[in-house]
């Protein structure tokens, strides 16, 4: 386990980059996030898993470059959308999977900006929940699932290792290079009281 360059980040593991960061697991160049892994360039992020430069984004699974959503699973692109599955560049979206560059769809329906207004507000988290896993399992077989799916996963891990390619050379000298001033500051630092 290693925590490199890290500032007021408690209870990490396999951290490097990471500001003001709990609880969160495999993580490179993320802030403010807590309660979970796999954080790549992520901010504000809670309770979620295998996400890449995400924002504000809360119990998201597999998605990238996502702001303000929340319960969403292997989307990418999306910006204040909720309870979706297979998002690409969707804006305010509810309920919704399998949907590419929409915006104002509930449940896959498009509403105007000021029908989606007034319906929001209308619809509680029990139904939104309710009615979205309802339209999972009607509109997609398991087949079809798993076919989005894996796409899905090749395009990540495209993106993911284009996004860590690093000179690991260079990565290990500047680690060295930092334990060696880790080192240096100790002896300079007075020693520690004891209570």
């Amino acid at each position: 386990a290693f925590i490199l360059n890290s500032e007021n980040s408690d209870y990490n593991f396999n951290v490097e980059n990471a500001k003001n960061c709990y609880l969160v697991a495999n993580s490179v160049d993320s802030q403010d996030c807590m309660y979970g892994r796999d954080f790549y360039g992520c901010k504000d992020c809670m309770d979620c898993d295998h996400c890449r430069a995400c924002t504000l984004c809360y119990q998201c699974l597999n998605c990238g470059n996502c702001y303000n959503c929340d319960y969403l699973q292997d989307s990418l692109d999306s910006y204040s959308c909720r309870y979706g599955y297979f998002l690409k560049g969707c804006k305010d979206c509810i309920g919704c999977l399998g949907l590419k560059q929409k915006r104002f769809h509930i449940f896959n329906e498009p509403y105007s900006a000021e029908e989606y207004a007034i319906k929001i507000e209308e619809l509680t988290d029990g139904e939104i929940a309710k009615n979205f896993e309802a339209l999972k399992r009607k509109e997609f077989s398991a087949s079809e699932l798993a076919e989005a799916y894996l796409g899905q996963i090749k395009e990540k891990d495209k993106e993911l290792e284009a996004y860590l390619s690093v000179d690991r050379e260079g990565a290990l000298s500047a680690a060295r290079a930092g334990e060696d001033r880790s080192l240096q500051d100790q002896e300079t630092l007075p020693p520690a009281r004891r209570h």
